[in-house]
């Protein structure tokens, strides 16, 4: 994206055809929205803009005071958006635009901004401009409080410092922002992370479920990057917060976090192995993590306790992160929806995504899926014939920091997969739910496509096919992906990459 001067935007909207808009702000990174779809700038926020420009008194100083202007910026992976945001070498200025607004609204926006925003280690104004009485709102210093302004103090500050910006988003590190409960467990208990609207609104409902005096069965589902995990969790410290004994039962094996949470913070968390009856009675609340995992006597148990001691069940799952043929054969999701006394709470909105990854993993997994031809300067190929050198170059980018998660191991058969697996990694199974800034995943001769185009691979005991898609969607940041003695692989993946 780049930085635009506000007057030439109005004029361009007001001025050229329609073709010419969309051609001129595109050339800036600017997309305007189409009848139908919530992405892209809107009529109504323009007239905003242009109600915003005539605010300002001194027309000499407007081509510095609306200068580098960044318009309706999301930070990558986030997808956190600002209206109007310019960034200088002393300050940043954020601008959002109402045509009307309840002031507790307006603070509510501007303290989850600060938050963003402070990352970058420059003083921070941020205001809000409502349309309807003409008032600039702005922040105060302990971001407790709106204080209005006039707009004189606005054009001071405008015309401070008016630096450019030449590639915003390197300004802006995602693994910031991507708090998970798992790898960044103190930021979580402290609450340094925003939820988004639209988690919020599932939290307000399942709060108001779990207040009930009857057993109720809840059910969270998200796929993967919509900020399931987190939610669950947060879930899980507000009614802990409110008195209530929670318990999480985990369907996979505990990780670190969770292990911090129980020893440091004193959370109640077991591995669905675990449960009994003497166990659940004592709880309010009974949260059922990765519950498409569960097996059918784990299922079973949880509902005849939650019936039988009135009991609130929230079952938080992603039906796609099974593992083995056995889980999706199982569909507990669908055993879920059967016993639902509330209607299924659904993220939809991905807000954790690497888009870079996600267009790399789809036509992956489904060779007929379009390839979209973007620059991958995430995702690294290296090619090995002999499983000493997938070994070698595995435990190099361990020692560098990146992740390895392994195929998970048999308990009672050698897969043919483990004669490259490290030693000392956590298994497929062991992240899930986890999030790494760099991960590492090897695609060995088991993979190919089927005649429909589907990514196959061996299903000895665990799907190979879904402990690869486990792995690779744990990725924040950047992918290396090591293809072991597959000319296929190769050429698909070279083919996504544009190669």
């Amino acid at each position: 994206m780049k930085a635009i001067n506000l007057n030439t935007l109005i004029d361009a909207y007001e001025k050229l055809t329609k073709e010419g808009r969309v051609s001129y702000l595109s050339f800036y990174g600017i997309e305007l929205a189409e009848k139908g779809k919530n992405e892209g700038l809107k009529e109504k926020e323009l007239e905003c803009i242009k109600s915003f420009i005539s605010q300002f008194d001194i027309e000499d100083s407007l081509a510095c005071l609306l200068d580098n202007f960044f318009v309706g910026y999301k930070i990558p992976q986030i997808g956190k958006e600002f209206d109007l945001l310019r960034i200088n070498d002393q300050n940043i200025v954020n601008i959002e635009l109402k045509s009307e607004a309840e002031e507790e609204k307006v603070l509510k926006q501007l303290q989850r901004n600060s938050y963003y925003l402070k990352f970058l280690n420059k003083e921070v104004l941020l205001f809000t401009y409502v349309q309807e009485s003409d008032t600039l709102y702005m922040l105060n210093d302990d971001e407790s409080n709106l204080v209005t302004k006039d707009f004189d103090f606005l054009s001071k500050e405008l015309l401070k410092d008016n630096g450019e910006i030449e590639d915003i988003d390197k300004l802006f590190n995602p693994s910031n922002y991507l708090i998970s409960p798992f790898n960044s467990t103190q930021q979580f208990m402290q609450n340094e992370y925003f939820l988004t609207e639209h988690q919020e609104e599932v939290k307000c409902n399942i709060l108001k479920a779990a207040e009930s005096y009857k057993a109720e069965f809840m059910a969270l589902t998200g796929a993967a990057g919509t900020g399931k995990t987190l939610l669950t969790y947060d879930i899980a410290k507000e009614l802990r917060n409110k008195g209530k004994k929670i318990l999480i039962v985990h369907c996979a094996k505990l990780n670190v976090g969770q292990e911090l949470l129980q020893n440091e913070y004193y959370w109640d968390i077991c591995m669905a192995k675990d449960i009994g009856n003497e166990t659940l009675a004592e709880f309010d609340v009974v949260i059922v993590d990765e519950a498409q995992r569960a097996r059918q006597q784990q299922f079973d148990k949880l509902k005849e306790i939650v019936e039988q001691n009135n009991i609130k069940c929230i079952f938080s799952y992603d039906e796609k992160q099974y593992l083995s043929n056995d889980e999706k054969n199982r569909n507990v999701s669908n055993q879920i929806s059967e016993i639902l006394t509330q209607g299924i709470f659904k993220l939809t909105e991905k807000i954790r995504t690497n888009k870079e990854i996600a267009s790399f993993i789809k036509p992956l997994f489904d060779s007929h899926e379009p390839i979209k031809h973007s620059e991958y300067f995430n995702i690294n190929l290296y090619y090995c014939s002999d499983k000493k050198d997938v070994i070698s170059l595995s435990k190099y980018l361990k020692s560098k920091g990146w992740k390895v998660p392994i195929y998970t191991p048999g308990t009672r058969s050698i897969f043919k997969y483990q004669r490259y697996g490290i030693a000392n990694a956590e298994s497929a199974h062991a992240v899930i739910g986890q999030e790494f800034d760099k991960v590492v995943a090897v695609i060995d001769e088991t993979f190919g496509y089927d005649a429909k185009g589907r990514l196959t691979a061996s299903n000895d005991c665990y799907s190979q096919r879904q402990m690869l898609y486990q792995i690779l969607t744990r990725t924040r940041l950047k992918l290396f992906v090591i293809i072991f003695n597959n000319e296929v692989m190769l050429e698909r993946c070279l083919k996504i990459l544009g190669k």
